[in-house]
């Protein structure tokens, strides 16, 4: 339990330093990556995190984060 909760902790303190530059992309980018973070990490997410869902979980932030590389250096095309 005390892995998961580590673990947990983790996954909040990655999604907190997204959150930080979201207001760098536009706003369509920014609502769907904001809801795909409220669903991955709020109530109803949280739930579902058990060890194999918090490596889907570090997955999925992954690739918001590869996202987040890829707007910023072209916004436009994220958007089509």
């Amino acid at each position: 339990l005390a892995a998961q909760a580590h673990g947990l902790l983790g996954l909040f303190e990655r999604a907190h330093a997204l959150r930080a530059t979201l207001a760098r992309v536009p706003a369509a980018v920014r609502a769907d990556l904001e809801a795909q973070l409220a669903f991955l990490l709020g109530p109803a997410g949280v739930d579902y995190l058990d060890e194999a869902g918090l490596r889907r979980a570090g997955r999925a932030l992954d690739a918001i984060e590869r996202r987040l590389e890829r707007v910023e250096s072209n916004p436009g095309k994220d958007l089509r």
